[in-house]
């Protein structure tokens, strides 16, 4: 506790300015998972609790922690996590690797059972998704095993994660808590689909804000191996086509509110709405495997339409059919 409060003293003051604090990197994983670099993880995992992962001796931590910290800084956050939960175990699949019990990823709820519900103010988990080498080998597909989730089905898993987190939360009386993905990404990808990353990272930044994420941080800028999950390559800082949407969604999404998904409106499609200002905001694309065409009733005043990385479709004289692929399309027009 006096070690936090130390540190949370020294670096949530200028020029540092730090209110965040992630206790531990993914703290639900056993030290067995990787005993030769135990390091790598926080190491709270209880292979001898069967029944919540060692959650409840975490949560123990916080509530010595928690009070010292905000004593410091009383602006500070503290996240529980980074969780890892590497699956689902309400799903009734995606956990065999744990047997019938599937108790790593109820390290969470030992947590709360512990009656350490008042003492973090948010939770912090890490979500990716998987191609090439888990299941799907098709461009621009990608699942994650372990949630059940599909690129067209439940889109990027982050959204099955968030809603077990916040669930979760609920039934312990703690639903208020602030939801961080903080590490994102699409593993294993071959290095000539730069592509899919790129219309993944918009994807992801997308649904992070149709469940109302606090954060979604891509991991990372010079990525696992360079071009595995970079935005720039670490030796010449040249971007990858993932950092040309990295800086697209940010631009046309930034003060944007998250309004609503339309499934319903072009056949294949899905439809994310954003208001800013004056402006409706569309991000678009397509889940059957290729490209739909889509055409509007009529046409919007002052029609734009985008691709992912900001290439414009159309601008002077814009259509009323275009078509939508994988890679994701932003519909920008004054309401």
């Amino acid at each position: 506790g006096q070690f936090m409060y130390d540190v949370v003293k020294r670096y949530s003051l200028p020029p540092y300015n730090v209110h965040y604090w992630e206790l531990f990197n993914e703290p639900d994983v056993g030290w067995s998972v990787d005993s030769s670099n135990p390091q790598a993880y926080g190491c709270w995992g209880d292979w001898g609790d069967t029944s919540y992962f060692g959650g409840a001796y975490y949560g123990e931590m916080l509530k010595v922690v928690y009070p010292y910290i905000k004593q410091a800084d009383p602006n500070a956050k503290v996240l529980v996590g980074g969780l890892l939960l590497d699956c689902d175990p309400t799903s009734g699949g995606g956990c065999e690797q744990y047997g019938s019990l599937a108790y790593p990823p109820r390290f969470l709820e030992g947590i709360l059972l512990d009656g350490a519900g008042s003492y973090f103010d948010g939770v912090s988990f890490h979500a990716y998704d998987y191609y090439g080498n888990e299941t799907v080998h098709v461009a621009d597909q990608y699942v994650n095993k372990g949630w059940q989730s599909r690129w067209n089905t439940t889109g990027p898993v982050l959204t099955k994660k968030a809603a077990f987190i916040r669930n979760l939360l609920t039934t312990y009386g703690a639903g208020s808590k602030l939801l961080l993905n903080t590490e994102s990404a699409i593993l294993y990808s071959p290095t000539e689909n730069d592509q899919t990353k790129a219309a993944y990272l918009t994807q992801a930044y997308v649904a992070a804000m149709e469940v109302d994420l606090t954060a979604n941080i891509w991991y990372t800028v010079y990525g696992w191996g360079d071009r595995l999950t970079a935005l720039l390559n670490s030796s010449t800082q040249a971007p990858y086509p993932a950092y040309y949407s990295f800086a697209f969604a940010r631009k046309e999404l930034e003060g944007a509110k998250y309004i609503w998904k339309d499934t319903s409106a072009f056949p294949g499609v899905w439809v994310y709405v954003f208001r800013r200002n004056h402006q409706d905001v569309w991000v678009m694309w397509s889940i059957t495997g290729s490209s739909q065409s889509v055409t509007l009733s009529e046409l919007p005043a002052g029609k734009w339409v985008w691709n992912s990385t900001g290439n414009n479709y159309q601008s002077d004289t814009p259509a009323l059919t275009f078509s939508v692929g994988f890679t994701p399309v932003y519909l920008e027009f004054t309401r």
